[in-house]
């Protein structure tokens, strides 16, 4: 069972909207935290990214078996009505 384009690109928008919302999170909770630390500039960048990388990961994790879980849902649905 591929997963259709139409899937696919909503999917992708939702991942896009949630990843605005999870961004402004982390960017407000996390980068005052650094504003008195003695790290480096360069210090606080790989820590940074290192964060946000981790919460895409799992983001995208949980946005992929949610819309999989959906289309199954869907095919399981078609399946019945038949």
């Amino acid at each position: 069972m591929k997963q259709r384009k139409l899937h696919s690109l909503g999917e992708a928008v939702f991942n896009i909207f949630v990843s605005i919302g999870f961004a402004y999170a982390l960017n407000i909770t996390a980068l005052p935290a650094f504003r008195h630390s003695r790290l480096t500039d360069s210090q606080i960048a790989l820590l940074v990214t290192a964060m946000f990388t981790v919460v895409s990961l799992i983001r995208q994790y949980f946005i992929r078996r949610l819309f999989n879980w959906w289309h199954h849902k869907e095919e399981e649905l078609k399946e019945k009505t038949r």
